[in-house]
């Protein structure tokens, strides 16, 4: 028996819905083993111009939880409104990535996601999967990427199938990271009426589709720029974009913000604001919006993360004393996971546990004294921490020189 589409969409929308949040709060109500669990909750007030009626604003519910290990990840999140004028529905994904192992400064990304997409901001709610493919090509602090990408719709007022093409390059300054983008979107499942003309269309360029014989391709191309910075508690993002090119006749420009200040491991104020761009893909209109709230979060909350083409890079490393044992710290903006070998560790690489924003600790007892180590970051290339002396160890490779007091 075939499942109708408006019970396909019920049902999809219900497991997403019902998997994040009980996933994000199981995991918010226990601390994560190891680390590698996180997890959080956004609560707070939004507002948007593609809220309608007598209120401007609602109530913005915002539950994630992830998973990480050096070499795949996994996730679950969730953007939901209630109020007066928005009824209580949003955004939600499952997704997964793994992480290939770094061959001469390249690295293969492959990630799969389960999303559904609703709200005031949306034509027509959707579900849909998303596979991505992303090579990335590092270069000291920085480096390159493409990347390809498919989408698979179940709704039939927006395109079944859509396909990007993407390219970037990403740079690391102290504790900024600076990204550049240019993204191509395509699809062509639309179909033509029997008098030869394309189906109406609005400016976002979703049509009727009750008559499909043939093809009508629609692409557009994107331009945008992020930055990301940190600096102890507080952690600020930004991203500017513009669409350069559009067969449909829609040019937009957009720009949005997000900062965070963290009151301790398992509480943060959050504030975002800007505009959104619109997606004809998902059917999105795009518009102003903005949300201020408060975080809770397992230890440690999450932190904002960089673009998909991206690769983090420690940016400072040290030693501090905590009575008679020793705290080497790590900073590395946006990091999943960050490892250390060392003598003192047998050459067997620790998982450093996450602590406040972007810094990463580990306590041992260490014997005063000059050592050797390493650090490895997302599962990347094992290197130096950055500002410590170097020498060529037994095996011809570079080390780290640490000195404890």
């Amino acid at each position: 028996m075939t499942m109708p589409p408006s019970s396909f969409h019920f049902a999809t929308a219900a497991v997403l819905r019902r998997v994040t949040i009980l996933t994000a709060l199981a995991a918010t109500a226990a601390n994560a083993r190891g680390q590698s669990l996180s997890s959080s909750v956004d609560i707070g007030i939004a507002s948007a111009s593609a809220f309608a009626g007598p209120s401007a604003s609602a109530l913005l519910l915002q539950p994630s939880i992830r998973w990480d290990h050096p070499n795949t990840s996994v996730d679950a999140q969730a953007s939901w409104l209630a109020g007066p004028a928005a009824r209580i529905d949003g955004d939600a994904s499952v997704s997964g990535h793994y992480y290939s192992p770094v061959y001469g400064h390249l690295r293969l990304e492959l990630s799969a996601a389960a999303e559904r997409f609703a709200g005031p901001d949306v034509i027509v709610p959707s579900n849909a999967l998303q596979g991505d493919a992303n090579l990335s090509l590092s270069l000291g602090a920085g480096g390159l990427w493409i990347s390809r990408g498919q989408r698979e719709s179940a709704t039939n007022a927006l395109p079944s199938q859509v396909r990007t093409f993407g390219a970037g390059s990403w740079r690391r300054v102290g504790g900024a990271v600076f990204t550049a983008s240019v993204t191509a979107s395509s699809y062509g499942s639309f179909g033509i009426n029997s008098n030869g003309a394309a189906p109406p269309s609005d400016s976002l360029g979703i049509v009727d589709t009750s008559s499909r014989t043939s093809s009508v391709a629609r692409q557009y191309a994107d331009l945008e720029s992020s930055v990301y910075w940190s600096h102890g508690a507080l952690a600020l993002d930004g991203v500017l974009g513009t669409r350069v090119t559009s067969s449909y006749g829609q040019r937009a420009t957009w720009g949005r913000a997000q900062a965070s200040w963290a009151l301790g491991e398992q509480f943060a104020l959050v504030a975002a604001g800007g505009t959104r761009a619109p997606a004809p893909a998902i059917g999105r209109v795009g518009g102003n919006f903005f949300s201020l709230g408060v975080r809770l979060a397992s230890a440690p909350w999450i932190a904002h993360a960089l673009h998909p083409g991206a690769r983090s890079s420690a940016s400072s490393f040290g030693v501090r004393a905590d009575g008679s044992a020793r705290i080497i710290f790590v900073r590395a903006p946006a990091a999943r996971t960050v490892e250390l070998m060392a003598d003192f560790t047998d050459w067997q690489p620790v998982v450093m546990r996450r602590a406040a924003n972007d810094e990463w600790q580990l306590d041992m007892h260490i014997a005063p004294g000059s050592h050797r180590v390493n650090i490895r970051v997302d599962g990347g290339e094992w290197s130096a921490p950055p500002g410590a002396g170097t020498v060529q160890d037994e095996f011809n490779g570079i080390v780290g020189l640490m000195v404890v007091l």
